[in-house]
């Protein structure tokens, strides 16, 4: 029976991991394929998200060729570009560059939504690029700023 304890909580971790996602849409990701995406501190399928409180975005990909990591950047409403610190992609990733063809990673960036972020519904486009500025890995998702 202790085979049967280890599959049960593999299932249930799996199953939360997929209730815990939020939808997204691959907007152009070359080079990986997107397996997840969660927003911290969203619950469900509608994220709400307050002016000048902390956020937590983490996209999970599996990389399809080596992929030369750059930098990031995020844009929401109109296409406003929000500008990320320029320490790097890759203190970012789970495991650590280099980005290897067939191995899976976690990208996660924690920061605060802007004070005059526009409130109501927005789309965010969360990009990752390649270092001579072209995207890799783009995801968009809806989220509802307070």
């Amino acid at each position: 029976m202790p085979g049967f304890k280890f599959y049960s909580c593999v299932l249930i971790l799996c199953v939360l991991e997929s209730i815990s996602a939020l939808p997204y849409t691959n907007c152009g990701s070359n080079d990986v394929e997107l397996l997840n995406l969660d927003v911290s501190p969203c619950d469900s399928d509608r994220c709400i998200l307050k002016r000048g409180t902390s956020f937590t975005i983490s996209i999970k990909f599996k990389a399809l060729t080596d992929v030369d990591a750059g930098g990031h950047r995020v844009e929401g409403g109109e296409r406003i570009l929000v500008l990320l610190p320029e320490n790097g992609l890759c203190i970012h990733m789970t495991p650590s560059c280099p980005i290897k063809m067939g191995a899976e990673y976690v990208y996660s960036y924690s920061g605060t939504v802007p004070d005059n972020a526009e409130i109501g519904p927005v789309i965010v486009r969360w990009v990752l690029l390649y270092t001579d500025g072209s995207t890799f890995l783009c995801a968009e998702f809806p989220v509802e700023i307070a």
